[in-house]
């Protein structure tokens, strides 16, 4: 699915001297010009959610810009060095004065990027993030040096996004979706005297691939097991931004109670939970950072709340635990069970299925489960057969406040959920 650029453990790559033959280093050097020989180092990457990557491949390639410090204009004729199994070679040796001279490459070429542009001290191109299918582990360097021997240490430059799921013991889980909303994916990288991520800008939608197996649990396990969510190589790698007003999480799901006599009592079926990005503690994704949302469903049932748990970790492998979030599912499934609960005499309505739900567009006699999400403000108006009943209505629910008048009880939302 995606192409990962897992981390070296201090990899260092010997190019130029080592892969040219005798010969040829005879004829390269001179009393005015010396061979320039290169090494490639990455950090190294720790708790990949794809298959490790620890080594080069055999014919893996790089090309590199080289260009005179000091000058947008000064530039040396682009080469290719090829990987051959155990080391780099180059078709023609590259040579220097000893003048400075800034190095620029990334891996792997991309069909993301474009504009490619040469400025003083700096290197610059644009990257559009790619299909989930075809997104990549963007790594990339700019040095300057004199020196005969040039370390290019690439750095990840895209963000990493995963998530794993919480096992809650006789409580079936089912994820049946999760979807990013909204996300920026466009932005220019310049590399050199100074680097990072400008014009970032976009609104895209990408769906995390799951595999149909780590997203279903059966309730069997102890609450507070972590499962990861995967897929094949399913990390979203995508553009570091901080997050736009109305940039969301998205997930749709089911939920049993394991039955102590072979059947299962649903609890909520083709759910639908929705937050915005912003609501989390962290407002953005860094270059280079490794971000894990961790969904955990145990308190949903009593109290319609899902928590969300988020870490950050660098491609050094360095972990930190850095904010838990409780966000009300859509509140529908807690209505539902209050609703429930509640004596099903006592209803108009026997069947407790459609009530008159009265919102902004002024929608009416829509089925509950037909709504994804409600704004601050919504009402959902339930109408019982006399007043003495609506006023037995006294379960509460969690993010919404509720009122008789005559013979309804009128619920208005005060924790506002994205449709």
């Amino acid at each position: 699915m995606k192409k990962l650029m897992m981390g070296f453990a201090v990899l260092s790559l010997l190019f130029g001297a080592a892969s040219c033959t005798k010969e040829t280093k005879e004829t390269a050097l001179d009393a005015e010009k010396k061979e320039v020989s290169f090494r490639a180092a990455l950090g190294k990457q720790a708790l990949s959610r794809a298959a490790e990557f620890t080594a080069w491949k055999e014919n893996d390639e790089l090309t590199v810009y080289a260009y005179k410090a000091g000058s947008a204009d000064a530039a040396y004729t682009p080469f290719e060095l090829t990987y051959d199994g155990s080391v780099w070679e180059y078709a023609t040796p590259v040579t220097s004065t000893g003048a400075n001279v800034w190095y620029y490459s990334w891996f792997p070429e991309s069909t993301g990027i474009s504009a490619n542009n040469a400025g003083v001290n700096s290197y610059s191109f644009n990257y559009a993030v790619r299909s989930v299918d075809n997104q990549e582990d963007l790594v990339a360097v700019g040095v300057s040096t004199s020196d005969y021997m040039v370390t290019l240490g690439f750095e990840h430059i895209l963000s990493q996004v995963n998530f794993a799921l919480y096992e809650t013991e006789h409580l079936k889980i089912t994820v049946n979706s999760i979807t990013l909303k909204g996300v920026k994916d466009t932005g220019t990288w310049t590399m050199g005297a100074s680097r990072g991520w400008s014009n970032v800008d976009g609104a895209a939608q990408y769906s995390y691939e799951l595999d149909g197996v780590s997203n279903i649990t059966d309730g069997s396990t102890a609450t507070g097991t972590l499962i990861p969510l995967k897929g094949a190589d399913n990390a979203l790698m995508l553009m570091p931004q901080t997050f736009a007003d109305d940039a969301a999480l998205e997930i749709n799901f089911d939920l049993a109670r394991v039955g102590t006599n072979g059947g299962d009592e649903v609890i909520v079926d083709d759910e639908v939970s929705t937050v915005l990005l912003n609501n989390f503690e962290i407002l953005e994704w860094t270059r280079g950072k490794r971000y894990l949302y961790q969904l955990d469903f145990s308190s949903y049932i009593q109290t319609g709340l899902i928590t969300f748990n988020v870490s950050v970790a660098g491609w050094d492998g360095e972990e930190e635990v850095i904010a838990t979030l409780e966000v009300a599912a859509p509140t529908l499934a807690s209505i539902e069970k209050a609703i429930a609960n509640h004596s099903a005499a006592n209803a108009a309505n026997s069947d407790l299925a459609v009530f008159t739900i009265s919102v902004p567009d002024a929608i009416e006699e829509m089925t509950l489960s037909a709504i994804t999400g409600f704004n601050e403000a919504d009402e959902i108006v339930i109408e019982f057969a006399d007043a003495t009943s609506a006023g037995n209505f006294t379960v509460a629910v969690d993010g919404w406040s509720s009122e008789v008048e005559g013979n309804a009880v009128i619920l208005t939302c005060t924790t506002p959920t994205v449709a």
